[in-house]
């Protein structure tokens, strides 16, 4: 066994979370939150890039807005479900506080995972914390 010289830091890799949002500001401020609580932020504006930045950089977490540009956060949903390799990451989904989830071919997280807009920080945190474990 290896052990550290005295006084020498011993960084451990910070966990990242993975903002699908195309609104700059909303993505800007999580991305705050986020680095504010010690995770490493990754950031996507649409629905491709998420695709890419997951299986790139495979992160421990994914905070996807469901009404995204080129491929919907639902449709980001059910690939990263598909995809052996990412199924396993948790997914907080971002909804807009007036959508519907009664349509039956849309691939949705359990309730759990569901985070209505406007949301408060401290509720997001919060799920964020629970759904890293």
């Amino acid at each position: 066994m290896i052990h550290p010289r005295p006084g020498c830091i011993i960084e451990t890799p910070r966990r990242k979370i993975l903002i699908v949002e195309d609104v700059k500001t909303t993505r800007d401020a999580i991305a705050l939150l986020i680095a504010n609580r010690g995770y490493e932020p990754l950031q996507a504006h649409d629905g491709r890039e998420a695709l890419e930045t997951a299986r790139e950089l495979r992160p421990d977490l994914i905070i996807l807005d469901s009404e995204l540009p080129t491929v919907s956060g639902y449709e980001v949903y059910a690939e990263l479900r598909k995809d052996a390799g990412l199924k396993g990451i948790p997914v907080l989904f971002l909804v807009a506080d007036t959508e519907s989830f009664d349509i039956p071919t849309r691939s949705v997280p359990p309730a759990q995972f569901l985070i209505r807009k406007p949301f408060k920080a401290y509720d997001l945190m919060d799920r964020v914390a629970k759904a890293l474990g």
